[in-house]
């Protein structure tokens, strides 16, 4: 990354959030989330640099962790291609969020880090993270398409931004798909595998959340979402078009799509004065630079129960 986040080679959502552009210069901020402390569910984790016989920390960026439990969440987009080529979604960045700040681009405060996948570079899908559970996943990418990042490495029980290079809301053919796998049969921090997920659409969509075949009604307010809602639970801001949907457990995904609307506009030539000859509106809602053009008897011919403000032509 460049030194200068207003210059160089930062992907555009790296630049675009106040929050976000610490990552850009400081590499404690990337690679691999570690989001304990204040403010998450993980308040009781703890992460520290490993050091050699001598007491010199490692500089690797590894670090031990305690208190964490770590899993896979599994994505699918469905491909797109234009002319021939597939549309490319990636690089995919993973943002932390405390609890309070999801659904917004607050993120984590000071504390914001990020972990950016770009083009996956295991296509057979050796390389996975090590997992000790009895019935372990082998994960292996869809075929015949370019190999883009699916996969992402995550705290459990934490809310988390997803932001795509790529315009997501392109690819409305078909379901956007995310699945939890644990890296053991159980987390051993918790009850079990959730995350709260944002993912940002570039304009106005329609969307159905499914889970188990069956759609999940969206909740009126994103303050009823939470990792304890239901799978599938979600709520889409109509000014921000930031959706935030709960993703549960490790058995189905939770499936997304764009609906088809219908958009109608239309508009109706009418003055004024021929408007008021027969709809009656309360003469007292009329602002005054208008007097001049409401009819002197209007006020005392106002009939409250005779109205009718649909104008039809």
């Amino acid at each position: 990354y460049a030194d200068d986040y207003e210059m160089g080679t930062c992907l555009w959502w790296l630049r675009k959030y106040d929050n976000m552009r610490g990552a850009i210069t400081d590499p404690s901020k990337r690679g691999v989330l570690r989001i304990p402390g204040p403010g998450t569910q993980n308040p009781q984790g703890t992460c520290a640099p490993i050091f050699t016989d001598s007491g010199t920390p490692i500089d690797s960026g590894v670090e031990l962790c305690s208190g964490l439990d770590y899993m896979v969440l599994k994505t699918f987009v469905p491909a797109k291609r234009v002319s021939g080529s597939e549309v490319l979604y990636g690089p995919v960045g993973y943002i932390n969020s405390k609890d309070a700040f999801f659904g917004s681009s607050n993120f984590a405060g000071d504390d914001t880090a990020v972990d950016i996948y770009r083009d996956y570079t295991d296509p057979r899908g050796e390389q996975m993270p090590p997992q000790t559970g009895k019935e372990t996943e082998k994960f292996e990418p869809v075929m015949f398409r370019y190999t883009q990042p699916y996969l992402a490495t995550l705290v459990n029980q934490a809310y988390y931004r997803i932001e795509y290079t790529g315009d997501i809301t392109l690819f409305n053919e078909n379901f956007l798909e995310y699945r939890l796998f644990g890296l053991t049969d159980v987390p051993r921090n918790s009850e079990g595998y959730a995350v709260v997920l944002d993912i940002k659409f570039m304009k106005a969509v329609n969307l159905g959340v499914y889970y188990e075949g069956r759609q999940v009604k969206a909740a009126p307010r994103r303050d009823l979402l939470s990792l304890d809602s239901p799978a599938g639970l979600s709520y889409m801001n109509p000014v921000s078009k930031i959706l935030s949907f709960v993703v549960k457990g490790t058995s189905r995904p939770v499936r997304i799509r764009q609906l088809d609307v219908v958009s109608v506009a239309f508009g109706v030539a009418v003055s004024f004065d021929s408007f008021f000859e027969d709809n009656f509106v309360d003469p007292n809602a009329i602002d005054s630079s208008f007097s001049d053009k409401v009819p002197p008897s209007y006020a005392a011919n106002y009939d409250p129960d005779g109205g009718n403000i649909v104008k039809s032509n």
